[in-house]
């Protein structure tokens, strides 16, 4: 049985929070991450991760990160998304929704979680999948970012 756990407030700072994602998705310890695509507190499209796993000092759980401002809403936060996607996919244990997430942050972290994997993150996150979730986070397709963001 794993443990429910809400992941503290998220730090103001985007980077600390990617890196805590990415340390996360890459801990041989976690063993499946749901990354669903949200809202934030202002409105704007967030990832929201569901991890689980064995976890040093806490043992089995699933913790809910539901309280991020991950965003794509300029180019340095694309900059993020895109570092933290690119691992998702080579990890080979990140799974996506097809569809956009409730709120949860306002739920026990046991609600919070049964509402989220009631959404479905039942689809590996491949670079064939990657195009449609990305399309949750922003009206932009990401490979016209990519293309705007290459110098020349």
């Amino acid at each position: 049985m794993y443990t429910p756990i809400r992941a503290l407030a998220a730090p103001v700072n985007t980077t600390i929070q990617l890196q805590t994602l990415l340390t996360l998705i890459s801990l041989p310890s976690t063993e499946k991450v749901d990354l669903f695509a949200g809202r934030g507190t202002e409105g704007a499209a967030t990832v929201i991760v569901v991890a689980r796993g064995r976890f040093a000092g806490i043992g089995p759980a699933e913790v809910v990160y539901d309280a991020l401002t991950l965003s794509v809403g300029e180019q340095a936060r694309y900059a993020e998304m895109r570092e933290l996607l690119d691992l998702a996919v080579a990890s080979k244990k990140c799974y996506v929704s097809s569809k956009p997430a409730s709120a949860s942050a306002h739920l026990p972290p046991e609600q919070a979680i049964a509402l989220l994997r009631g959404q479905g993150a039942s689809e590996l996150l491949t670079h064939h999948s990657r195009p449609a979730f990305f399309a949750l986070l922003s009206d932009v397709r990401e490979a016209d970012i990519t293309d705007f963001s290459r110098p020349g």
